[in-house]
């Protein structure tokens, strides 16, 4: 991928999600207060309920061992 294609993707997906692109790009999460990030969760939408929870984790920065059963 391109250097101004993968702006363009973090463009599009900071439009959708409105996370800065600074964060996608791999800034610290931390430097955003917990309300911005909470906010960045509450806008979320899936099918599965997992895939709520996942983000979560890594949005706050969340270590725990996750158990599936299937």
């Amino acid at each position: 991928m391109s250097a101004d294609e993968s702006q363009l993707c973090n463009n599009i997906v900071s439009s959708i999600t409105s996370i800065p692109v600074a964060f996608l790009k791999g800034a610290p999460l931390t430097d955003a207060c917990v309300a911005k990030r909470m906010s960045w969760a509450s806008k979320r939408r899936t099918k599965c309920t997992e895939d709520i929870a996942y983000p979560l984790l890594r949005i706050f920065d969340v270590n725990m061992p996750l158990i599936t059963v299937r």
